[in-house]
Parts: C-alpha cells; sequence; structure tokens
C-alpha cells in the first residue's frame, strides 16, 4: 500500500500531466520531493516540528472567526486559510498546499473519490455554493495533514462520536488515529476553477 508522500507526489505530478508539464505549474517537483523527505527523517526534523503546533494553533483561530461554519466547505476554507497563511512572515519557511482526495473515517470512506470524479468537477466549470464530492484539506512539506472542515462535516454527513474539542484535525501517516488520507490532485487554484464565491482571508 502507498505511503501518504507517495500519494502526495503523484498527485502533485497529475496536475502537471493535467497542465502541460511541470515546467507549466512552476514546480520542480523532485526537489520539492527531497526536501520533504528531508524534513521527515532529516537533521532539521526537531527544530521544523517545533512549529508545527504554532500551525495548528493559527488554523484553529482562523476557523473559529470564520462568519459561518466550515462543514461542506473544504474547499472555500482550505483555500482561505491559506491565503491568510501565505500572507503571513511565515508562509514562505512553512508552505502549505491545498490537496483534493478521499478521507477515511473509521475505515470507511466519506466521499469515495477518483481521478474522474476530480476530473468532472473541474469540467462541470464554476459553481457558487457548491458541495463537492471529493475533500479537500493542506498539506504541509513534511506531508503534515491539516484539515479545517472534517471535524465540523462529519457530524451533518451521519457519522456519530467525533471529537468536539477541535475545530482543526492534525494529521500525520503513522501516528494512531480514525482518519487516513489519500490525495489525487495537489493544485492551489482549485477554488477558482470549482466555484465563483469569496473565501475569507483573515489578517
Amino acid at each position: 500500500m502507498k505511503q501518504y508522500s507517495e500519494h502526495f507526489f503523484d498527485a502533485l505530478r497529475w496536475l502537471a500531466d493535467l497542465q502541460g508539464g511541470a515546467q507549466a505549474i512552476g514546480q520542480d517537483i523532485e526537489g520539492i520531493q527531497h526536501v520533504s523527505a528531508e524534513l521527515q527523517g532529516g537533521e532539521f526534523r526537531e527544530e521544523y516540528e517545533k512549529f508545527i503546533p504554532g500551525i495548528k494553533a493559527v488554523a484553529e483561530h482562523y476557523v473559529q472567526r470564520l462568519p459561518s461554519p466550515a462543514a461542506h466547505s473544504c474547499h472555500a476554507v482550505s483555500h482561505g486559510f491559506l491565503q491568510t497563511w501565505n500572507a503571513s512572515p511565515y508562509g514562505r519557511a512553512y508552505p502549505l498546499a491545498i490537496t483534493i482526495g478521499n478521507v477515511w473515517f473509521r475505515g470507511q470512506n466519506v466521499y469515495g473519490a477518483t481521478r474522474q470524479t476530480i476530473l468532472d468537477v473541474l469540467a462541470a466549470g464554476p459553481q457558487a455554493g457548491k458541495k463537492l464530492p471529493v475533500h479537500v484539506w493542506l498539506t504541509l512539506d513534511d506531508m503534515t495533514v491539516f484539515d479545517l472542515s472534517i471535524l465540523a462535516s462529519l457530524p451533518r454527513l451521519g457519522f456519530d462520536r467525533v471529537d468536539r474539542s477541535q475545530s482543526v484535525l492534525r494529521w500525520k501517516e503513522g501516528a494512531a488515529s480514525d482518519f487516513a488520507y489519500e490525495p489525487l490532485l495537489v493544485h492551489n487554484d482549485f477554488f477558482s476553477l470549482v466555484d465563483t464565491g469569496k473565501t475569507t482571508a483573515l489578517a
């Protein structure tokens, strides 16, 4: 079974295929992969990891200040937080990527998405207030996931006993969790391709 990082870089390569190659998306995919591997197990890991709880705290603060609930708004909430994060002094040092795909909760695939699902969503074009048949979250370059909407969405999808003490899920492969993630596409402009609405970027 593939690791999260393998799915992630396959998803980034698929973006390159869709848009005409790595140069077209302005990404050195192999270079990003090397940096990611170093951050996951290299000499910088310990210092890097100290900042990760701070990212989650900022994300929690962002979600709590939203004018409307995060449930069923994964693409808009993720995009809005990415804008906020990139405008901060930390956005370049700790880059986040919009990641589209599947999330499992206690072994159940919540959305059951495929690449064809994503192609269908993209082909439909921008629509206001769109509910998507895929899930969207943020991936840090060390492959830590920050999911700003799944904890709010699950109760509305009929799942019980979801932790309501926090708004943002921090997930990393290998740690004990009720969740699992499968990236299918990495695309920081995904929101603008599927929704005509506005996101909330907070100062």
